[in-house]
């Protein structure tokens, strides 16, 4: 009698389960490709390192990783054995967002422009001021991305509201 093949659950079903509970659904190499994946984010080097076939030029290798990066199942596992190290760290998305906007605010002050002055050799402020507006729009990208503001803005109409308070705001 053929043995029945265990039902795969669905993404909205995978999102409930446990890396634990996770590991039961995947062979052991296919674990292995994921812990081998999360050390360099390579799919083709994981896939050889987990004991996949390279093939020529690493073609197979290839191939076999991306199939297995599309699997929800992986990529379910993977994303919990993320979640737990960034738990096992300290780190939350609120604690990356504040990282964030004290970056932006760091970009965002106001630093003199300082010259040089031949006569009493040493700088001197010139009265004009600089910022970082490279750092500040970069942070305020990441922010915006972690925080998936674009795939918000498809799906309201009305437009994305984000409201950052600092701590003065909060406390006072």
């Amino acid at each position: 009698m053929a043995k029945a093949k265990k039902k795969r659950p669905d993404d909205r079903e995978l999102e409930n389960l446990s890396a634990r509970e996770l590991e039961k659904l995947l062979t052991d190499k296919q674990k292995q490709f994921v812990r081998e994946y999360m050390t360099d984010k390579n799919g083709t080097q994981a896939a050889i390192r987990a004991g996949y076939k390279a093939g020529k030029d690493n073609h197979a290798a290839a191939v076999t990783a991306s199939k297995l990066l599309h699997d929800p199942v992986i990529n379910a596992y993977r994303m919990e054995l993320q979640k737990e190290a960034f738990r096992r760290l300290g780190v939350s998305l609120e604690s990356i967002c504040a990282e964030l906007v004290e970056i932006k605010d760091r970009c965002l002050q106001k630093i003199p422009v300082m010259e040089w002055d031949k006569d009493t050799k040493s700088y001197k402020e010139t009265g004009e001021w600089t910022f970082n507006a490279n750092g500040a729009t970069k942070a305020l990208t990441a922010l915006a991305d972690l925080l998936d503001v674009k795939e918000q803005a498809k799906r309201n109409t009305g437009g994305v509201r984000v409201v950052i308070e600092s701590e003065e705001d909060v406390a006072g």
